[in-house]
């Protein structure tokens, strides 16, 4: 039976294809979507919602997961980082590093199922501090 998802592209393929694709803020292969889950910190405030958010500080700390729209079920789904230079990620809470719009991707058994690019704010800064 063949799947009916678009596009699979082998993982080192992806990379080069994020350079020369516009942004887009969730599942830019229109294979599914990601969600995104806010971590409550000390001091912190967490917004509603499951997309991700047009803007995510510096300093946040979030959960990334991927929901496939195919009625393929796919065993064990992966979201990465295309670059650890904007993320860290420790079991499986995300740590907004520094300002940038890095992307995101997601896997199962080796194929990219669908990326997304997210945008990362500097925290605000006061004249105070």
């Amino acid at each position: 039976m063949r799947s009916r998802f678009r596009s699979f592209l082998p993982i080192a393929s992806i990379a080069a294809a994020l350079l020369a694709i516009s942004c887009s803020k969730t599942g830019a292969l229109d294979n599914g979507s990601f969600v995104y889950e806010c971590v409550p910190t000390a001091g912190s405030v967490c917004a509603g919602g499951s997309s991700i958010p047009a803007s995510i500080a510096v300093g946040a700390h979030f959960k990334l997961t991927y929901a496939a729209s195919d009625t393929t079920a796919f065993p064990s789904v992966a979201v990465a980082p295309v670059s650890t230079d904007f993320f860290s990620v420790e079991d499986g809470t995300w740590v907004a590093t520094r300002p940038g719009d890095p992307a995101v991707y997601a896997t199962s058994g080796g194929l990219a199922l669908d990326y997304a690019f997210v945008h990362i704010d500097a925290p605000a800064t006061g004249s105070g501090q």
